[in-house]
C-alpha cells in the first residue's frame, strides 16, 4: 500500500511539473513578444524590414506551443493516475515462472536438483511422451497393413515397430517436460542424471587433451623443423600411444616445474621482448 501511495505521489509531481511548464511557457513567450513590440515602436521604420521576425508572429507560435503543452500535460496526468490506480499490489508469493509454475526459493539445498524440478518428470510417467510413440506406431502399422504378411516389406515394418518400442523404453528413464513430453538434455552439472552433459563434455576434453599432449610430446622429442614437415610416423605413433595418460603426465610436469619454459631459456632480443 505504501508503495502505491509513493508511486501516486511521484506521478502527481511529474504531472504538476509538466503542467507548470505548459502554463509558464506561453507567458514567457508573450512577454518576449511584448518586448519586441515595444522595441518596434522605438525603432525607425526602415529597420523593421531587416528583422527576421515580427511581433505579430511570435505570440501566435507561443499560443500554439502552449496549447500543445497543455493537452500533453493533461494526457500525462490522466495516464499516470490510471496506471497507478489500476496496478495490482505486489504479492509475497514465490517466483512465478516456467509457464505458471511456482518456484519456491526457500527450499533446502537437497531440493536443488533437476530431479526435483516442478516442470520435469520421468518420461515413462508422462502421458504426452507415450502418446507420441502411440501415434507413430499407429501410422507404421497402418502402412504395414497395405502389404501381405510374410513379404519382405512386411518384415521390414516389423523391425521398424520393434525399434519404436525399444526407443520408447530406452528413453523412459530420461526427464521430459510435463506439458510437452519431449526429452530434455540436462546441463546442471549433475553426474547421476540421464542425458547429463557432464559425461560427453568430460570425454571431449579428455580426447582433446590427448591430441594436444601427443603433439606437444612429438615436438619436444624431435626438436627439428624438418620433422614438422616430414612426420616421423613411428615416433608419432609412440607419442599417441603414450598420450592416454596425459592428465597424470601433465600434473607431474606442473609439480616438477617442467610445464613452462624457464626464464633462463628466454633470451633478450626476441620479437616478444619489450624494448
Amino acid at each position: 500500500m505504501a508503495r502505491r501511495v509513493s508511486l501516486l505521489a511521484l506521478a502527481a509531481a511529474a504531472a504538476a511539473f509538466a503542467a507548470c511548464c505548459a502554463f509558464v511557457g506561453p507567458s514567457v513567450g508573450r512577454s518576449q513578444g511584448r518586448q519586441v513590440e515595444l522595441g518596434r515602436a522605438a525603432t525607425p521604420q526602415g529597420a523593421l524590414e531587416e528583422s527576421p521576425f515580427t511581433g505579430d508572429q511570435l505570440p501566435e507560435s507561443a499560443d500554439t506551443a502552449g496549447s500543445f503543452l497543455k493537452w500533453t500535460a493533461a494526457g500525462l496526468l490522466a495516464g499516470l493516475v490510471m496506471a497507478v490506480s489500476s496496478s495490482a499490489p505486489v504479492s509475497a508469493k514465490p517466483l512465478d515462472m516456467f509457464g505458471g509454475v511456482d518456484i519456491d526459493l526457500e527450499n533446502t539445498p537437497e531440493h536443488w536438483t533437476i530431479k526435483a524440478s516442478p516442470i520435469l518428470e520421468p518420461c515413462k510417467n508422462n502421458k504426452y511422451y507415450h502418446k507420441k510413440f502411440k501415434d507413430e506406431l499407429y501410422k507404421t502399422t497402418k502402412q504395414q497393413a497395405r502389404y501381405a504378411k510374410g513379404s519382405a516389406v512386411y518384415a521390414r515394418f516389423n523391425k521398424k515397430v520393434a525399434m519404436i518400442k525399444a526407443r520408447e523404453e530406452a528413453y523412459g528413464d530420461r526427464l521430459c517436460g510435463i506439458k510437452d513430453g519431449n526429452p530434455r538434455v540436462v546441463a546442471t552439472g549433475e553426474w547421476n542424471v540421464r542425458a547429463s552433459v557432464m559425461w560427453p563434455a568430460t570425454i571431449f576434453l579428455y580426447i582433446a587433451g590427448w591430441i594436444g599432449w601427443a603433439g606437444r610430446s612429438y615436438l619436444i622429442r624431435t626438436n627439428d623443423e624438418t620433422k614438422e614437415l616430414n612426420i616421423d610416423v613411428p615416433l608419432a605413433l609412440t607419442c599417441m600411444a603414450s598420450g592416454f595418460s596425459w592428465p597424470v603426465a601433465a600434473w607431474q610436469e606442473i609439480v616438477n616445474g617442467e610445464m613452462a619454459v624457464p626464464d633462463s631459456n628466454i633470451h633478450p632480443g626476441g620479437p616478444w621482448t619489450q624494448s
